[in-house]
């Protein structure tokens, strides 16, 4: 019975869902109007939610921050992450990647 309970404990447990928490560091100059289009932009890439920019005018750089969506459940349609997206937008608006990281 122990066992049982300890099973159904660990199996509820581990098929809860989570996030990740992670930031891209940049370089450039980054306008107030990229900075919006950049955050809705970012809402289209999949598993990613609750973005933020944060950039510091007098040294260029800046970080977007947001976290990722996980879950235990495998659903074929659901595309997986990849910082390969977050880099595109961010070099479409002439800004320079230079850290990933992940949580």
């Amino acid at each position: 019975m122990k066992n049982l309970f300890i099973l159904l404990l660990s199996f509820s447990l581990s098929s809860l869902a989570y996030s990740q928490n992670c930031t891209y560091s940049f370089k450039g100059n980054l306008t107030e109007t990229n900075k919006e289009t950049i955050l809705n932009e970012l809402s289209l890439v999949p598993l990613v939610e609750n973005c933020t920019v944060i950039f510091k005018i007098d040294q260029q750089m800046g970080q977007i921050r947001f976290s990722l969506k996980k879950s235990n459940e495998r659903n074929e349609n659901e595309s997986p992450f990849s910082p390969i997206d977050v880099k595109a937008i961010l070099l479409k608006y002439a800004l320079e990647p230079v850290d990933f990281t992940l949580n």
